[in-house]
């Protein structure tokens, strides 16, 4: 049930194409308000200039995206939301992070994740021992997609075809 809930404020973000096409170009999480999260490299693929800054990186008007949130092995249901604008992505390369805003369509949004800092959430070291360490089960909801599929990527996701997946895992220390 829990990874069903989280699962629903998941989304797949698809670009529009001018022939009405769609091309998935990656994943995105409902971080709240209208708001969703998702990687620095796959917002360069919908902003005017991408060798700007990315602080000053704005979405290219003729580039339309939507977050689809029920995009499953089922049958796809009405969960399309038009993504209006860039609000927020990092600038250091190194930080693949990116928030966009939602267009409001009337249906309302899936319910925002939880973000949490408690690094005791996902496990402890026995008596400070960092050799010893008590990890917490975990898993990672999104929309694998690999073109060119490596043996690694078929192994865990099978086609890796866009369609929701859920990793399970286990912590197994903190940096």
């Amino acid at each position: 049930d829990h990874i069903n809930r989280v699962a629903a404020s998941v989304a797949r973000l698809n670009l529009q194409r001018s022939d009405g096409r769609e091309e998935h170009i990656g994943t995105a999480w409902r971080l709240g308000t209208d708001l969703v999260v998702t990687n620095r490299h796959i917002v360069a693929t919908l902003v005017s200039d991408p060798t700007m800054d990315p602080s000053l990186w704005t979405l290219d008007a003729g580039r339309s995206c939507v977050a689809d949130f029920f995009v499953t092995d089922e049958p796809a249901a009405s969960g399309r939301l038009a993504v209006a604008s860039l609000a927020y992505c990092a600038s250091e390369r190194a930080i693949d992070v990116a928030v966009l805003r939602l267009q409001p369509n009337g249906q309302g949004f899936p319910a925002p994740l939880e973000v949490s800092v408690d690094k005791r959430r996902l496990g402890q070291y026995v008596d400070g021992d960092v050799r010893r360490f008590i990890g917490t089960e975990v898993y990672v909801v999104g929309h694998p997609l690999q073109r060119l599929p490596t043996l690694e990527s078929l192994k865990i996701f099978g086609d890796a075809d866009g369609r929701k997946r859920c990793s399970p895992g286990e912590t197994t220390g903190l940096q």
